[in-house]
């Protein structure tokens, strides 16, 4: 899947628990110039943040698919875990010019 992000995507994870670490820590990775944000439960984002503290463009904060605490139009790339179409959040934050993906782990 890196090879869809650019070095300076701003990249939102709607994490549900089930991409692993190795997959977050590869987008990060992918992005020497971007961020990589996960949103999720609280837990999840505790957990995150702990596995990737070595990662400094990856950011971790308590969301869902339906409460994105970020401002209008900031993440060029959207990664959703849920099979279903985009939520009005999800719009809200994409860049006009962003593109939404649907990862199946």
């Amino acid at each position: 899947m890196t090879e869809e992000l650019q070095p300076d995507d701003r990249v939102l994870v709607l994490h549900d628990g089930q991409l692993s670490s190795l997959r977050l820590r590869e987008w990060s990775q992918a992005l020497p110039q971007g961020v990589l944000v996960g949103i999720g439960d609280s837990g999840l984002m505790r957990n995150a943040r702990r596995e990737l503290a070595d990662c400094e463009n990856a950011l971790f904060a308590p969301g869902s698919r339906t409460e994105i605490p970020w401002r209008d139009s900031f993440f060029t790339v959207v990664f959703d875990t849920v099979d279903g179409p985009a939520t009005p959040e999800m719009l809200r934050v994409l860049h006009p010019a962003g593109r939404i993906y649907s990862i199946q782990p």
